[in-house]
């Protein structure tokens, strides 16, 4: 099986509490990982940390770009691409419309603005 995310000795501390403590751990292509651990045990760091959101302590997390393994750190817009991450509580914000959260969330990712309000336009 081909790796596609690998997690090289990661390491996460928040104010003195180390939450991920050197981390290996490849994720192959094809195959279903599930994560399971009490509340506060990192699992949302883990998942947070392996598209770019959360910067490590020590270690790093890579991805295969075409056979050759990249720091998910170095390559923002290509994670960007690639990932989507949904979490348990909506991220929409209830004051704005549906029109300019969408607005709002293309921005956060450097959408460019003819094809954000292309885009927006199309999904509405």
């Amino acid at each position: 099986m081909k790796t596609i995310i690998k997690f090289d000795n990661y390491v996460k501390v928040y104010r003195h509490r180390v939450v991920l403590d050197n981390v290996n751990l490849e994720i192959e292509e094809g195959k279903i990982h599930g994560i399971v651990g009490m509340s506060g045990a990192g699992k949302t760091t883990l998942l947070n940390s392996m598209i770019g959101f959360v910067q490590p302590d020590a270690g790093d997390v890579l991805f295969n770009l075409n056979g050759q393994f990249k720091s998910v750190y170095s390559h923002p817009l290509v994670i960007n691409r690639m990932f989507g991450f949904s979490s348990q509580h909506p991220s929409v914000y209830p004051q704005l419309s549906v029109e300019e959260n969408l607005s709002h969330f293309g921005s956060l990712y450097d959408v460019p603005r003819k094809l954000k309000y292309d885009s927006i336009k199309h999904l509405l």
